[in-house]
């Protein structure tokens, strides 16, 4: 886990004597590229918005498979953003250069809204074994606390800097009541050792914020590390529905859709 903090860190370094970071176009890149190094290839990485076939806007993963993207653009390159429908989407970064009360607000609010977008989409329920397979009744998981379906949203704030005074007054801000979980980040990353992953009490088992949980946060080196393996248990986790090909064509042409 600390090799994988330490590359990320130099990745950012090396590109920091090209560019100041003034805008979070430069750390998207970089978020990106170093992502793209260690996810599975079924797991398309791009910048853009996630959209209603039936936003956001930055990192988005996508099921590359069923949906490869409509902008024609070179493998790697992440300069131009994406739309990417509800129904394709595994996870989403917010990424910003700095973290403090200001920009970890407006982030929140940004998690919020890709949250309620992702959960208008149809849950893939639990008896789905396969794709278009289907068990006879629905099996619960075992822990009430892991979603009962397998398509729920996961989220994430990802800072490059931390401008807090100290990490008390950021944990203020990322724990929450338990009523509104469902709208918050499933982790937050910042600085060069801060993560926020979801625990009830002081237990960690599971990579999603649900009700009954709450972030805790963690100063530790290996941070980037801690975030790669929630994310990966995420993505391992998620499987997505068919997607409705009608209803995309239907937006594209302004046309009303029968159902």
């Amino acid at each position: 886990m600390l090799k994988n903090s330490q590359k990320y860190r130099a990745l950012l370094d090396n590109i920091e004597t090209i560019y100041n970071f003034d805008t979070g176009y430069e750390i998207e890149n970089v978020l990106c590229n170093f992502l793209r190094n260690i996810l599975p290839e079924k797991y398309g990485i791009c910048r853009g918005f996630v959209v209603s076939a039936s936003g956001g806007d930055d990192i988005i993963f996508f099921d590359q498979y069923k949906l490869p993207t409509l902008r024609f653009l070179p493998k790697g390159d992440y300069s131009l953003k994406q739309q990417i429908p509800i129904e394709a989407v595994y996870a989403y970064i917010e990424a910003k250069s700095t973290l403090n009360e200001e920009t970890l607000a407006t982030a929140l609010v940004q998690v919020q809204k890709v949250k309620e977008l992702l959960l208008s989409r149809k849950p893939l329920p639990l008896s789905c074994i396969s794709e278009g397979v289907f068990l006879p009744s629905t099996p619960q998981r075992n822990n009430q606390h892991f979603p009962q379906y397998w398509n729920p949203p996961y989220t994430i704030i990802w800072g490059r800097n931390f401008d807090f005074k100290d990490i008390s007054s950021f944990n203020q801000l990322v724990t929450i009541p338990s009523i509104m979980n469902m709208l918050y980040p499933d982790m937050v990353l910042s600085g060069s050792s801060v993560v926020s992953i979801p625990a009830i009490c002081t237990q960690i088992e599971y990579p999603f914020l649900t009700n009954g949980s709450r972030l805790i946060t963690f100063d530790n080196s290996s941070y980037i590390g801690v975030g790669v393996i929630n994310l990966l248990s995420a993505l391992s986790s998620i499987k997505l529905n068919d997607i409705y090909w009608p209803a995309i064509l239907a937006d594209c042409l302004n046309l009303g859709l029968n159902n």
